[in-house]
């Protein structure tokens, strides 16, 4: 994440804070609601998307 974060940085700090910040509520909701998404054991299995 700091490798994300420091090529974004390079054109706007405030961006790649940003980013972080998805990225961070983005895992919480995958934590606290795993099995959200649509199955695809086709792809491979457990794999939600």
């Amino acid at each position: 994440m700091l490798e994300a974060w420091l090529f974004v940085a390079e054109d706007s700090i405030e961006a790649a804070d940003q980013l972080l910040d998805q990225i961070q509520a983005d895992s919480r909701t995958l934590l606290l609601q795993p099995k959200m998404g649509r199955a695809r054991d086709e792809l491979a299995a457990g794999l939600r998307s």
